[in-house]
């Protein structure tokens, strides 16, 4: 990669489908991923603490504990980066089904896709099992108990590959692979971005409620440079600075921004809560050639806040 940009080659991820059926008819929410994130993080504490009086700060097993590591994400002892945050990006992302009905009856199938990022792949027996247990808890208003009877594997290298079925109970590896990043973006100086899930980006401390093209660069620098860092094990090389300043260059053409929020309970706060964010269509104009890999990665991780709820799912046009 020339000018402002470094390697990115390390950036590995596993990307999987997972079909739940349901074994009772279901009532859901209009946005899927925070019903699906709540619900299975506390099914996926259940499945692997040994000591659930304890909080989690003051258990001896914290420093390998799977639900830690992927839940907590806490700040390794000693790092630099984010020394301002008590925690660091999950290494997953969840992409919920878009447009879900409502009511769904029994043996109705809910297919989402669950992107494993770095060190995150290596727990993806985790993520089957904790499946399997809220499965039986169910989900929704209703609590519809349901079944995980299939994950495949979603890697681009060439046809889904079928990593577990309900009805051998036996799990493959899932494969690592670097998404491909060189594709290059927009024709004729243009740039659209899609955001179909709501996006929670920070400008100066705030929420934005528009997406100048700068805005979206430097959250989602934020995230690959944390992501890289804690879970594949490389510090992100670049000119953070020149990328910027490349960013801030580019102009916004055309935008259909529109603000979505949607509710969903805090098992951990024990209240009702509400997450919003930018989603819709923006066109930008002007030279993007060097954050073509950072865009393209993007992608696959999301951006912003919220993502393992599915929140910042963007595609480039």
């Amino acid at each position: 990669m020339s000018g402002t940009g470094g390697r990115l080659d390390y950036f590995s991820i596993s990307a999987v489908r997972l079909t739940l059926r349901l074994l009772e008819p279901a009532v859901l929410p209009p946005f899927l991923g925070a019903t699906l994130r709540g619900a299975f993080g506390y099914a996926f504490k259940g499945c692997v603490c040994t000591r659930r009086a304890v909080v989690c700060a003051e258990c001896l097993v914290r420093a390998s504990c799977p639900y830690r590591y992927v839940f907590e994400s806490p700040l390794p002892d000693g790092a630099a980066m984010m020394r301002l945050y008590p925690n660091v990006p999950h290494p997953f992302v969840i992409e919920p089904p878009l447009g879900q009905p409502a009511r769904l009856a029994v043996g109705a199938d809910i297919e989402f896709s669950l992107v494993l990022i770095g060190r995150g792949t290596d727990y993806l027996p985790y993520f089957v099992l904790a499946f399997q247990e809220l499965g039986k808890a169910g989900i929704g208003a209703r609590r519809a108990k349901f079944a995980l009877i299939r994950v495949v594997d979603k890697s681009p290298a060439g046809a889904e590959a079928l990593l577990f079925d309900s009805s051998h109970n036996r799990l493959a590896t899932a494969q690592r692979f670097v998404p491909d990043m060189s594709k290059p973006l927009g024709t004729n100086g243009t740039v659209t971005v899609v955001l179909d899930t709501p996006a929670r980006l920070k400008s100066e401390g705030h929420y934005v409620s528009d997406l100048p093209f700068h805005v979206l660069v430097r959250n989602l620098l934020r995230r690959l440079s944390a992501l890289s860092s804690f879970h594949c094990g490389h510090e992100l090389q670049a000119d953070f600075g020149g990328l910027i300043r490349k960013a801030e260059q580019v102009s916004t053409k055309r935008t259909e921004i529109r603000w979505e929020e949607f509710e969903r309970y805090s098992t951990r706060q024990k209240q009702r809560m509400r997450m919003g964010g930018v989603a819709g269509v923006v066109e930008y104009a002007g030279d993007v050639g060097d954050l073509t890999p950072y865009l393209r990665l993007g992608e696959w991780v999301h951006v912003g806040k919220a993502t393992s709820f599915g929140f910042g799912r963007y595609r480039i046009l």
